[in-house]
């Protein structure tokens, strides 16, 4: 293997796309690649790797770039700080089935249509799953499906994230498809104002077992949790603590659906919510999941 930094390397055997990418981040991507004896490219990247770029912020830029490849096998964008634009990171490596390992420590905010859509959906990623700067998701469909059906992830940590705004279904699907995932930590997620913003967010995430949501005290955008557990079969707990009387603005069906396809889960509130949310339609309905139990056993918030 040897490296090619570009901007520094933009010889014609470097493939179109490479060469746009380092004319954007001026020598700052470096990737991994095997080259022949004639010094030609033989096959794409195994390792993709940012050094010192701090955004990728230009339209497209990335979209389907790596899609379907069964070379890469690690991705290190630990120099990120902001992914901005549309479709910036699209499907990047969507399908990658070998791709066993990401790294995206300092990743802070994800803002766009479709920014980050399906950028590792169905790809090889295993064990655990951590963004652990990342406070901001911003965007319709911004972070859409960017994990989704990553069939080999256990648990998944976002422990600074605290906003899903504006643009409808920025998380949708986000974590779905899971079906080992066990383990989900979510201790900041404090708004959510993007419409369909959690939208099946766990869907099919069947070794699921219990969620709490520790900090979530905004949720006034319309149906933002509808169906998020969809077909979560092993659910039995989701706790909502922070929730108070302000929390939802006017009634838009916040939790529509949210239990579809779940069997014997116990939804827990606080005490002081049951004169608020208590005739809600989809909360006297089980949020549509079957023989669901709702209890206000958790301390007021005002």
């Amino acid at each position: 293997m040897a490296r090619l930094v570009i901007g520094t390397d933009k010889t014609a055997t470097t493939p179109a796309f490479i060469r746009e990418i380092g004319e954007y981040v001026g020598g700052g991507l470096t990737i991994d690649y095997s080259k022949d004896v004639n010094d030609n490219l033989i096959s794409y990247p195994g390792i993709v790797a940012t050094c010192g770029v701090k955004g990728i912020k230009a339209q497209n830029l990335l979209q389907n770039k790596f899609v379907n490849s069964n070379t890469v096998t690690t991705v290190d964008f630990d120099s990120i700080e902001v992914i901005d634009g549309d479709y910036t990171c699209n499907a990047t490596f969507s399908n990658c089935a070998n791709l066993t390992s990401i790294s995206m420590a300092n990743l802070i905010a994800i803002m766009g249509t479709d920014a980050c859509r399906s950028m590792f959906d169905g790809s090889g990623l295993t064990g655990s799953l951590s963004m652990p700067n990342l406070t901001t998701i911003s965007g319709a469909n911004a972070a859409r499906s960017m994990f989704g059906n990553c069939a080999n992830v256990t648990s998944v940590s976002l422990p600074n994230l605290t906003s899903v705004v504006d643009g409808d279904s920025a998380c949708r699907f986000m974590i779905a498809g899971m079906p080992n995932l066990t383990s989900v930590y979510l201790p900041s997620l404090s708004t959510v104002t993007a419409p369909n913003g959690l939208y099946a967010l766990f869907g099919d995430d069947t070794s699921l077992t219990t969620v709490s949501f520790p900090s979530l005290d905004y949720i006034p955008a319309a149906t933002c949790c509808y169906t998020m557990f969809n077909r979560c079969t092993s659910l039995t707990s989701v706790s909502f603590p922070a929730l108070k009387s302000t929390s939802f603005g006017s009634y838009t069906n916040q939790f529509n659906r949210m239990l579809n396809g779940c069997s014997n889960v116990t939804v827990h509130f606080p005490s002081s919510l049951f004169a608020i949310i208590g005739g809600w339609s989809d909360v006297t309905a089980g949020f549509n999941g079957s023989n669901t139990t709702v209890l206000y056993d958790l301390p007021a918030t005002e």
